[in-house]
């Protein structure tokens, strides 16, 4: 039977064209995972770099073929040795073929090499082994096998695997494609993410070229096509223009007058995108060129962008103002029957609001000097953006105070619908989106001082004010975040509703960033309702994870989608594929901060102990308490601290344990908020002194080494484990919160267990106590006291009887421990010479089972009906 490792491996491409592409994915997460730099396990090594190869993840394969670059060459096996390199060289063959023959492949003999010299070297091997089975077999049929298998074609252009992986180099890549979507890319199977796709009639550019209608349509109708896209403010719009100015070229005998100016425009805001400082300027020109066409509602728009482009690109407070004050004339001096006049008064009035917000925000960190220089560095949409609502980063945003004036502002054009500073106010109909990006605006703000009541119903306006204006592409956000406040405050049905609305409203949209991102809030909201949720959660963020990747954002929102993923795979028991993906994306999230670098060594190390690998979880659990060390709460540290304690016991690493939980409880005591912490440190402690393999500890939780050799823990060190079971009992006394109860009767049980422990065998019970989760030593003692250990047994159903009837008060809850103490209790009445009373015991708790009835109590039942079989026998001998 073949190991998991190679039929995981041998299943991929099978799988992919079965068109079973999630189970493949899954399938490779999880063997590459036992896979990896196994010697014994080269050909499937060399299966997972074919797989990769030939599903859009060359760059994957090339991680993966650096990582065993010590395997490359001579192997004992050259059956072996073949197939390993004939992975390799499906994998270096296709990165040749789509140009990066140049690119630093692996080391190679002594020297490194690039992807086309390793080809070459490793082709040669690979066939030289051939050609030797093929004479020994007298046929062809080796290498034909080698030469099929290297020519193999992809089968998928990009299947999303979540792992993070680098970026082949630009210019030279594949073409993007997304989740879902075309013939032959392929996310999750049943996601229903679709492309991004443009308006009915409009062309469906893309910003990267032409798009589907524009190769062979009149470019007069091209033209059309993309004012038409402009004026609706649609996201196609910008790939129309692209279109248009590729061939304009080609048509200067029948392009209009406007023309000039729009191409202007466009190359505005294309200079704007790449960081261009020249985009100021050309916005201006652009201006001018609109109004010697007579189109000077265009004009007002491109003044407008030019105001939003200078806060981006740094310039001065007085230059800012002077050209917002050139857009507000401009608007200002549309005739009253132009149609667009309301929309430009509008969002050159939103704009004002928000500039003088920055500009005041700017004076107060400089002290009112007007140096020329501000250096911002706000983002590349703030020409557009300012222009159409008014949204260069202002006062209110991260690192600065909630400005009041711009609140006050803010609300009153909300209330005015959208009125301009003379006071004139416009149908709302005319200026629905511009007032709903005024209400999101406000709803962030809010959002920033935490007041999530406030910020809701503003979402929720400003959406609906989108979908009034027919600009379902820019309800998206508002949507998005509402779900998200919706799901901190509980209302996890309406949230996702929101949240799968925004996600329908998003098939237009053409930013990879949005799209990613309302897919993350799907699955956010999913993840929060758990149970079937979770799964659906995963495919949202795998999608997620692949649009941050396409738009080059892998390190930052890719990351996040990454921990996300990460957090479903784990709720929905896919642990393997959940460690992969959240390694793969633990560098990156080192690098947003210390709170999120946190919380991915703290799942990554739950992860790591659930896959049996205890060293590396408390690595992570350590690198944890190093980080929030400097937090100045002793709390965080100690539970990591207790983390790394736990994890460093089942690596068996007994002494850093014990010195990890002295740690732990050194913390929990100078905290002094969290006595179940501080418990359960003491009781392993307790527990931890009298093993067999471990160093004792004394009373304050410093190891002292007691044992020159190997053997029993003497009397010295079960004193100090009762003095540590019966402090945490100090540190319970008197509560009456329900789970420090609960701990107390826990510290009763293991006390009595820990006296069983140190007692001698009981002659009479060679019966296992299948309910004790401790389990008892073997006790052996040369010489022992009779009367002491019966009066330690007499102590012990004390102790059974005081947490038996501690647990009873948590009901189903605590069934088990209760039957464990119960259990216990009557074998140990036994050893006191009291079968009998030992049986009635049973016979009581057999009853109360068998009226509850239920799953929990039928398989409990059975074990106290053989204790009570037992009992009754040994009451009649």
């Amino acid at each position: 039977m073949e190991e998991p490792h190679r039929v995981l491996a041998h299943s991929l491409l099978p799988l992919v064209r079965l068109g079973r592409a999630a189970e493949a994915r899954s399938h490779h997460l999880r063997g590459y995972r036992m896979t990896r730099g196994k010697d014994s396990l080269l050909r499937s090594v060399g299966e997972h770099i074919e797989f990769c190869a030939l599903t859009g993840n060359e760059s994957r394969g090339l991680e993966i073929l650096a990582e065993h670059a010590n395997h490359l060459g001579p192997l004992a096996d050259v059956e072996s040795q073949m197939e390993f390199t004939g992975g390799i060289l499906v994998l270096l063959r296709r990165l040749v073929d789509l140009g990066h023959g140049d690119l630093p492949a692996a080391p190679y003999q002594g020297a490194p090499r690039t992807v086309g010299e390793l080809y070459g070297l490793l082709h040669t091997e690979a066939f030289g082994i051939a050609a030797r089975f093929d004479a020994r077999n007298g046929s062809a049929h080796v290498s034909a096998q080698l030469s099929e298998r290297i020519a193999r074609q992809p089968l998928l252009d990009a299947l999303p695997l979540g792992v993070r992986s680098q970026v082949l180099p630009a210019g030279t890549a594949p073409a993007r494609t997304v989740p879902e979507s075309g013939a032959r890319a392929v996310g999750l199977a049943g996601s229903g993410t679709t492309a991004p796709e443009g308006p009915v009639g409009a062309g469906g550019a893309s910003a990267g070229g032409t798009g589907p209608g524009t190769a062979d349509v009149d470019f007069p109708v091209l033209v059309e096509r993309a004012r038409a896209a402009r004026r609706r403010g649609h996201p196609s719009a910008d790939g129309l223009w692209t279109a248009v100015a590729r061939l304009a070229g080609a048509h200067e005998g029948v392009a209009d007058a406007g023309l000039a100016g729009d191409l202007l425009e466009h190359r505005a805001h294309t200079a704007a995108i790449a960081g261009e400082a020249e985009a100021v300027a050309l916005f201006t020109e652009a201006a001018g060129a609109h109004r010697e066409a007579g189109e000077h509602a265009r004009a007002a728009y491109a003044d407008l962008a030019a105001a939003g482009t200078a806060v981006q690109f740094g310039s001065g407070p007085q230059e800012i103002r002077r050209l917002l004050g050139t857009a507000l004339a401009a608007a200002e001096a549309l005739d009253a029957s132009d149609p667009s006049r309301p929309r430009r008064l509008a969002s050159a009035e939103l704009t004002r609001i928000r500039v003088e917000s920055f500009l005041r925000g700017h004076e107060e960190h400089s002290g009112g000097e007007d140096d020329g220089e501000d250096g911002t560095g706000e983002g590349p949409e703030v020409a557009e953006q300012a222009a159409e609502h008014g949204e260069p980063a202002g006062h209110d945003a991260p690192g600065h105070g909630v400005d009041a004036l711009m609140v006050a502002e803010l609300e009153a054009f909300v209330a005015g619908a959208g009125a301009s500073g003379s006071g004139e106010s416009a149908d709302v109909a005319d200026v629905a989106d511009v007032v709903g990006a005024a209400e999101l605006l406000l709803a962030k703000v809010a959002l920033t001082v935490g007041d999530l009541g406030r910020a809701e119903p503003l979402l929720d306006s400003a959406a609906r004010h989108c979908l009034a204006a027919e600009r379902p592409w820019e309800a998206v956000e508002p949507l998005a975040v509402r779900a998200q406040v919706l799901a901190a405050r509980g209302a996890l049905d309406e949230a996702e509703t929101v949240a799968r609305a925004a996600l329908g409203h998003a098939g237009e949209v053409t930013d990879g960033g949005e799209q990613a991102a309302v897919r993350m809030s799907l699955a956010e909201v999913l993840l929060r309702r758990g149970g079937e949720g979770a799964e659906e959660a995963a495919t949202h963020a795998l999608d997620a994870a692949h649009w941050f990747d396409q738009e080059g954002l892998a390190a930052g929102g890719g990351a996040r989608a990454r921990l996300l993923l990460a957090r479903a795979y784990a709720v929905t028991d896919r642990t393997a594929e959940a460690a992969e993906v959240l390694q793969s994306a633990l560098p990156d999230l080192l690098e947003h901060g210390e709170e999120e670098g946190v919380q991915a060594r703290e799942t990554l190390g739950r992860l790591l102990q659930d896959l049996r690998d205890p060293r590396a979880a408390a690595e992570q659990f350590l690198q944890a308490a190093e980080t929030v060390k400097g937090w100045g709460e002793p709390g965080p540290e100690a539970g990591f601290a207790h983390s790394a304690a736990e994890a460093l016991a089942q690596a068996g690493l007994r002494r850093e344990s014990g010195a990890a939980y002295a740690r732990a409880l050194e913390l929990y005591r100078l905290a002094g908020d969290n006595p179940v912490g501080e418990v359960r440190a003491l009781r392993s402690l307790a527990w931890m002194s009298v093993d067999d393999d471990t160093d004792a500890y004394d009373e304050h939780g410093a190891g002292e080494d007691h044992h020159d050799q190997e053997g029993a823990a003497d009397g010295t060190d079960r004193r100090r484990a009762r003095a540590l079971m019966e402090r945490a009992l100090d540190v319970l006394d008197g509560s009456d919160e329900p789970q420090l109860r609960y701990e107390r009767a826990q510290t009763w049980l293991q006390l009595a267990q820990l006296l069983d422990d140190g007692l001698g065998p009981d002659d009479e019970d060679d019966e296992d106590d299948d309910l004790d989760e401790e389990g008892d030593g073997d006790g052996a003692v040369s010489e022992r006291d009779p009367a002491a250990d019966a009066a330690t047994r007499e102590e012990m159903v004390r102790l059974l009887d005081r947490a038996a009837a501690a647990f009873a008060e948590f009901g189903e809850a605590a069934l088990r421990d209760r039957v464990q103490c119960l259990v216990r209790a009557a074998w140990t009445e036994r050893a006191l010479g009291r079968a009998g009373d030992g049986a009635s015991r049973m016979d009581a708790l057999v009853g109360e089972l068998k009226e509850l009835g239920n799953e929990a109590a039928d398989g409990l039942l059975r074990h106290a009906e053989y204790v009570r079989e037992q009992l009754a026998r040994a009451t009649e001998a």
